[in-house]
């Protein structure tokens, strides 16, 4: 994925096999997937 980005930037795929077409999620997999998002940003930041 991150040689199909145009930036060369990393990239963080939200992918969820389980969340069928909807996107029905539950609350505590929000909670979570939003945690590993803001780790990931806070890593790209320089701040982890």
């Amino acid at each position: 994925m991150l040689a199909a980005t145009a930036a060369g930037l990393p990239v963080t795929p939200d992918y969820d096999p389980r969340a069928g077409h909807a996107g029905g999620r539950t609350f505590s997999r929000g909670v979570r997937n939003a945690a590993r998002e803001l780790a990931f940003l806070l890593g790209q930041l320089g701040h982890v």
